[in-house]
């Protein structure tokens, strides 16, 4: 059985200027299937590791509480229905 769904790559851009992104999640929607979800990285190093980061400094406790909050919102309405 197919269900027909979409979904949104959900990126973390550190100044709006230069437009440089990383995608750090994905939600996935399929309203035939009444379902909303999505999964967010925790993980940061990349963004903010001195030599292979883009960014420089990125607060990573920071980082990780707005990739588990934003997880937690898109899955409470998913659950609403």
């Amino acid at each position: 059985m197919k269900i027909p769904y979409t979904f949104s790559v959900l990126r973390y851009v550190h100044d709006p200027v230069t437009t440089e992104f990383v995608n750090v999640g994905v939600a996935l929607y399929a309203p035939d299937a009444k379902y909303l979800s999505a999964i967010c990285t925790p993980h940061y190093a990349r963004l903010s590791d001195r030599l292979k980061g883009m960014f420089g400094r990125v607060d990573g406790e920071h980082f990780r509480q707005i990739a588990r909050y934003l997880q937690d919102r898109i899955e409470e309405m998913g659950e609403q229905g």
